[in-house]
């Protein structure tokens, strides 16, 4: 994950004009029109929607499709936050009727935290190596297994998956045909709707990215548009989970579990539980050994956790995960984990994060979906982790 407090792409051919002032709901169900459309059945070309932010940003929002028959395809991201909007104004004592709601909320906390219903939702593509040859290592393979193996037959029941194929041609992503025959109706697979291919030139196209401390590097526009696109893919995918189940286990594919990970991450939630400690909406599962932030090392267990960054493994409340999704949609050209470091702080009492430690995953990825980021290296590893 690229390390970007903003990030602003500026490109020669894209120009950026004023834009109209608007309400936090008018802004809210602007940046999330194109949503609506997000699921569909059609093999058609989906073209990129373009979102207009206040002056000088540009985000590209992805078209997402299913892929039939593994999951039907719904049209309900416009109507969820309408729905939201109308909860919050309810609280403010407005009345608003929620009689006509058509969305499925999610699942209730289950009362007994032993054997939780969980989805396992993971965004993937293939990888490769520097030189822009097929990675050698089965990341996404790895990871499912390592997970599977250990499950008790009475987990099995409770935890299932879902898998996010970004890739520009998901057909030749085999792992994730693979692992879809292997688990069956236990794993759900959705497609990304397939896009123009930018031409090589516009590959090469150098990009500005701006940073909070005024530093200005120059990548290549398809380095740029890789990093984007993971925040997008990893919101479009949160948003399918929570109605999956009252807790989503968000994983990147390149993490390896802890052995019994999903035992060990049962018996702190109920830990959390017992200490009456009601108040987390995310527990992170990995946690970065990192020399920058406000207190990235600080982390004991069941003591609340000053989250800063990574995305490489996080449980969620899906009772709790469409308000940090909205706050998403106001935010759109900040990476995924400024957002949550962002809207944690906004509400300390009712937004808190936790972590376990020694932690549920370690991250390997040494080879990327991006081969300008493929090294013989790991980027970052965890501050705590016991295999």
């Amino acid at each position: 994950m690229w390390r970007l407090s903003v990030l602003v792409v500026c490109v020669a051919v894209i120009s950026a004009g004023p834009v109209q002032q608007m309400t936090v709901e008018e802004h809210s169900l602007a940046a999330t029109e194109q949503w609506s459309n997000s699921f569909s059945k059609s093999d058609s070309e989906a073209p990129k929607d373009e979102i207009k932010l206040p002056e000088g940003k540009v985000s590209m929002e992805p078209v997402i499709e299913a892929a039939p028959p593994v999951v039907e395809a719904k049209t309900e991201v416009k109507e969820v936050v309408q729905e939201v909007l109308s909860e919050k104004k309810m609280e403010e004592g407005i009345s608003n009727s929620t009689a006509a709601l058509k969305i499925p909320t999610a699942p209730p906390m289950p009362s007994d935290v032993s054997s939780v219903d969980m989805v396992i939702a993971v965004t993937t593509m293939r990888r490769w190596t520097h030189d822009r040859q097929p990675s050698p290592y089965l990341y996404l393979t790895e990871l499912i297994n390592g997970v599977e193996d250990y499950l008790t037959d009475e987990q099995r029941k409770h935890v299932s998956y879902m898998l996010y194929n970004v890739d520009k041609e998901p057909e030749k992503h085999v792992e994730v045909s693979q692992l879809k025959n292997k688990l069956g109706d236990r794993m759900e697979v959705l497609v990304k709707a397939p896009q123009k291919p930018p031409s090589e030139q516009e590959q090469e196209a150098k990009v500005a990215l701006h940073y909070s401390d005024g530093i200005t590097r120059e990548i290549t526009r398809q380095t740029a548009e890789w990093i984007s696109g993971e925040t997008r893919d990893a919101t479009n995918l949160l948003f399918e989970a929570r109605k999956r189940a009252p807790y989503v286990l968000f994983l990147e594919d390149d993490v390896k579990p802890t052995q019994s990970v999903i035992s060990k991450l049962n018996n702190y939630v109920a830990e959390l539980k017992v200490a009456d400690k009601n108040d987390w909406f995310m527990i992170d599962l990995y946690t970065p050994k990192i020399d920058w932030g406000r207190n990235p090392l600080h982390v004991n267990r069941l003591e609340r956790y000053d989250y800063e960054c990574c995305t490489q493994a996080m449980l969620f409340r899906s009772d709790r995960l469409l308000d940090m999704l909205l706050f998403e949609t106001l935010h759109p050209s900040n990476p995924l984990d400024d957002n949550i470091r962002d809207f944690s702080r906004e509400d300390y009492a009712n937004r808190g994060v936790y972590a376990l430690v020694p932690n549920g995953f370690e991250h390997i990825g040494r080879h990327s979906s991006n081969p300008e980021k493929s090294s013989d290296t790991v980027e970052h590893q965890s501050i705590n982790f016991v295999p």
